[in-house]
């Protein structure tokens, strides 16, 4: 899935929590 492959990677530069972005 594009967003969740966009999801991990704001995760991994960002810090921001996969789970949280996905609500």
């Amino acid at each position: 899935d594009l967003k969740l492959a966009e999801c991990n990677e704001l995760v991994k530069r960002h810090g921001y929590k996969s789970m949280d972005y996905l609500e």
